[in-house]
């Protein structure tokens, strides 16, 4: 069937109207309608695209005052045997600049939507995959499913890796508009200015550590216990022991932790302690009292600290 309207002639070409007949108000049927119906030839069922375009419906079954609004649907046919169902496709015109498809009022899609670009402010987009934003992004972090990996400004992120600035994240106990920069970071080293508070331990691998402005820095430190038997000395005399301390070197700085009963039993003790090779460091006491012997050995374990420069 082929409809037709004329051309124009020096004018406008001729219009073409399908209407469908109106409701009466008085129809005693509920929620009913026309519907101008323009339906492609079908081959094995429902594959023929149908767009239909209803008349107002009636808002009760009985003289119906009030109408709700028609609707308009564009259906492509059901594919068979396995291939592809019929798309719908809407194109605008081409021209400088190009046409464009104009949709006034709220979009609703049951399946994805795919485009090369979305513009707008996002405010109303929820359930977005964290690792689909690129660098730039703002988003709130309610919007947001999964974690932040890499946001270049983040009003509020649940959780931000990285975050060139970020208002409010929780993993970063809430920046609170505070540059990123000023915080700690992982991959660069990092100058801390005023107190520091560290609960657990703190391991400082392959640097050092400097303790005061000009302090010399500390590269390594040893510690062990070890508890030499030493036997009661006389007056004037010495005594030597080694101890293992794996790591130590020559030259390298040592300190004793004595506990009281290695200073009792008589005379006056005076123990001292270096390394004398590598892991090795000997541990010696004397009586410094020239009259007065020890009486009684001391007792107890001694600590080794021992500092690398």
């Amino acid at each position: 069937v082929n409809i037709t309207a004329g051309g124009g002639y020096n004018g406008f070409g001729g219009n073409v109207t399908i209407k469908s007949g109106p409701n009466s108000n008085w129809s005693q049927t509920a929620n009913g309608f026309s519907v101008v119906s323009l339906q492609g030839g079908a081959l094995l069922g429902n594959d023929g695209a149908v767009l239909s375009v209803e008349g107002a419906h009636n808002g009760s079954s009985s003289n119906a005052a009030l109408s709700y609004g028609g609707n308009m649907s564009l259906t492509a046919g059901n594919g068979y045997g396995g291939l592809a169902g019929g798309n719908i496709t809407l194109t605008p015109g081409a021209g400088s600049p190009n046409g464009v498809v104009n949709v006034a009022g709220n979009l609703t899609a049951s399946g994805n939507v795919t485009a090369a670009a979305f513009k707008g402010n996002g405010s109303g987009l929820t359930n977005v995959q964290a690792s689909t934003l690129s660098a730039g992004a703002t988003i709130a972090g309610s919007q947001v499913t999964g974690a932040v990996v890499n946001a270049t400004n983040a009003v509020t992120a649940a959780t931000a890796t990285k975050a060139d600035s970020a208002t409010s994240a929780a993993n970063a106990a809430e920046l609170g508009g505070i540059d990123a920069a000023d915080y700690a970071r992982l991959d660069i080293g990092n100058k801390l200015t005023g107190n520091q508070t560290v609960t657990g331990s703190l391991a400082i691998t392959g640097g050092s550590l400097t303790i005061g402005s000009g302090g010399t820095a500390i590269t390594g430190h040893l510690s062990v216990l070890v508890n030499p038997a030493f036997p009661a000395l006389k007056a004037a005399t010495c005594e030597t022991a080694n101890a293992t301390l794996m790591g130590a070197a020559d030259g390298d700085t040592v300190a004793l932790g004595l506990p009281g009963t290695r200073m009792s039993g008589g005379g006056n003790l005076v123990y001292m302690a270096w390394a004398s090779s590598a892991n090795t460091v000997t541990i010696q006491v004397c009586n410094v009292n020239p009259m007065t012997a020890q009486k009684t050995a001391g007792t107890g374990s001694i600590r080794i600290d021992l500092w690398k420069h």
